[in-house]
């Protein structure tokens, strides 16, 4: 699923000496000195704003980020201060609430790089930065997803999940009901299966649908929980993968 809404990718940290800065950003000065100026206080932003997912409408732009601190006497003052954000266009059809869960997991890949092995904190491994970021934005951009190694040990797995549009009443899902597919395959794997959560859900979901078994009977063999399973179908159907009939034959 290619995206093409991100039109800038950024990391930024609080210096010791010099405050808050960008310190690799793609496009390369992308987001102008006056900009950052007026709009740092929200992205290295005050403790009460810690690991909350920040957006500051610009006009024609928006920017998300997850402002993160990890406290520990081994760094100036205590504590590292940084933010890996994304700056979003307003008029990407597909919706802004997408790119959350990418925001949410590039503040939680730095801070298990930072306490494994000083990625953020150690400049020469931070300069590692200035290669992932293009590389986040143009896959992302393009496909939708990325995969991308940092060492032996750590691999980067985004994917912009597809926000629903409605295309009209969707049933509500009981356990009697009987799921039957209409696009097995396609959507599937162009849309949510490279979501690493949510993708290998609806993946165990659709291997036991036959068209006869009923979704009480699918949730069991599948191991889901049953109120998962009743929301998970009600979004393939929402994107045409599946119908429903109101009872086993």
């Amino acid at each position: 699923m290619a995206s093409g809404g991100i039109e800038c990718i950024f990391f930024s940290e609080f210096h010791p000496i010099t405050g808050p800065k960008i310190t690799y950003q793609d496009p390369p000065d992308y987001i102008s000195k006056e900009t950052f100026d007026v709009i740092n206080v929200y992205i290295i932003a005050k403790p009460q704003l810690d690991q909350r997912l920040i957006k500051l409408n610009l006009g024609e732009t928006v920017v998300m980020s997850l402002p993160y601190s990890i406290q520990n006497k081994k760094y100036s003052r205590n504590e590292l201060r940084f933010n890996l954000g994304l700056l979003l266009s307003t008029k990407h059809p597909g919706g802004l609430n997408s790119y959350e869960p990418v925001i949410k997991k590039l503040a939680t890949y730095m801070v298990t790089l930072e306490l494994e092995s000083q990625f953020l904190s150690d400049e020469s491994k931070k300069e590692e930065l200035s290669r992932l970021l293009p590389c986040i934005r143009r896959e992302l951009n393009m496909k939708g997803n990325c995969v991308i190694s940092i060492d032996d040990a750590n691999t980067i797995f985004l994917s912009i999940r597809p926000v629903l549009k409605l295309k009209g009443l969707i049933e509500e899902v009981l356990f009697h009901h009987v799921p039957i597919m209409v696009n097995r395959v396609n959507f599937f794997k162009e849309n949510i299966s490279n979501d690493m959560v949510f993708g290998k859900v609806v993946d165990r979901i659709i291997k036991q649908i036959d068209g006869q078994g009923p979704v009480k009977f699918i949730a069991d063999e599948a191991q889901i929980e049953d109120c998962v399973i009743c929301t998970c179908l009600e979004h393939l159907q929402n994107y045409e993968i599946t119908m429903i009939s109101p009872e086993a034959k």
